[in-house]
C-alpha cells in the first residue's frame, strides 16, 4: 500500500471531499488492515496465554506440595529414630511414645 503515493494523488483531485461522512476505499483499507492487525495479535496473544496455562497446570504444584505434605512427617520420624538410636540418652519418654519405638533405658 503506498499511502503518500494515493493520498498526494486523491488531494489533487480534492477526494474525498471536506464534507463526506463516508470513508472512501483507501480509508476503508486502512481501516481494514488495522482491524486484521488487531484481530491477529489478540488471536496470539490468546494462543500464549492458553500455552501458558498449560504449562503451569502441568507442574502440578498441587501435587508436589502433596507429596511434600506426606514426606515430611516421615522425614522428621527418621531423623528422629536415627538420633533416637545414635543419642538415646537424650531422648525424653515422650518422643519415644510419639515414634513408636521401645525405650532403650
Amino acid at each position: 500500500m503506498n499511502l503518500e503515493k494515493v493520498g498526494a494523488q486523491k488531494g489533487e483531485k480534492n477526494q474525498p471531499s471536506a464534507e463526506s461522512q463516508i470513508p472512501d476505499e483507501i480509508e476503508t483499507q486502512i481501516q481494514e488492515r488495522i482491524e486484521a492487525a488487531k484481530s491477529t495479535a489478540n488471536e496470539s496473544a490468546e494462543n500464549q496465554i492458553h500455552s501458558y496455562n498449560e504449562r503451569i497446570s502441568n507442574l502440578d504444584f498441587e501435587g508436589h506440595f502433596s507429596e511434600l505434605r506426606q514426606a515430611g512427617p516421615i522425614a522428621i520420624r527418621v531423623v528422629s529414630k536415627f538420633q533416637l538410636l545414635t543419642h538415646g540418652s537424650r531422648v525424653t519418654k515422650f518422643t519415644y511414645a510419639c515414634l513408636d519405638v521401645p525405650q532403650t533405658q
